[in-house]
């Protein structure tokens, strides 16, 4: 049959219990302090992804704010990239006017001033001016149609001259009669498509 303690049986004594009650104690702080350093532990490491994450989300501000300037230079870079592109297409098309004018000049004689000069799309010029005598004229047109103007002008036409009054002393290094012109010429092909690439 099984036994029961009898609280009024003295055999019983604390002592038995000292034993089991320490081993429980003993337990007891062990779970304890098991529990503080288990808890420590977490909060250090919950601390440290908290710092981490503080870390983290600074450097991705950083680099946002990074990216974003690094868009508007993208953007500029492409929109000068494109200006480029359409500046050395302007250029690399360009005309060599200077030449056109070069030429123009050196057909020209002392005491000759010329008033307007004109170029359409298709290499068709008007040229006015003006000059002292019709001798001076007539020279000027000789010079655009012989020789190595036919190596930039063709077509060269007269289309009026007029004899004028140089009133006011207008043209400085001219009489006070002078003569008035307007020819008509068509640049040569190799000079109208000439460009500054060449």
């Amino acid at each position: 049959m099984a036994q029961y303690a009898d609280p009024n049986n003295a055999s019983l004594s604390v002592e038995t219990h000292k034993g089991a009650l320490s081993r429980a104690s003993w337990l007891l702080i062990l779970a304890a302090v098991v529990s503080v350093v288990f808890a420590g532990l977490f909060w250090l490491e919950a601390s440290q992804a908290d710092a981490n994450t503080a870390s983290l989300n600074t450097k991705i501000s950083q680099e946002e704010v990074q990216l974003n300037t690094l868009k508007s230079v993208s953007s500029t870079i492409s929109s000068l990239d494109k200006e480029g592109t359409n500046l050395a297409t302007v250029f690399g098309t360009q005309k060599r006017w200077e030449q056109v004018l070069y030429n123009v000049q050196a057909h020209l004689y002392r005491r000759m001033l010329v008033t307007s000069l004109s170029v359409t799309s298709t290499g068709s010029v008007n040229l006015s001016g003006v000059t002292d005598t019709y001798d001076s004229y007539a020279a000027l047109y000789s010079s655009l149609t012989q020789g190595t103007a036919s190596q930039y002008f063709t077509q060269v036409k007269p289309v009026s001259v007029a004899k004028a009054s140089n009133t006011n002393n207008q043209y400085a290094d001219l009489p006070a009669d002078i003569i008035t012109f307007t020819f008509s010429l068509q640049l040569t092909p190799q000079m109208f498509t000439a460009q500054t690439s060449q």
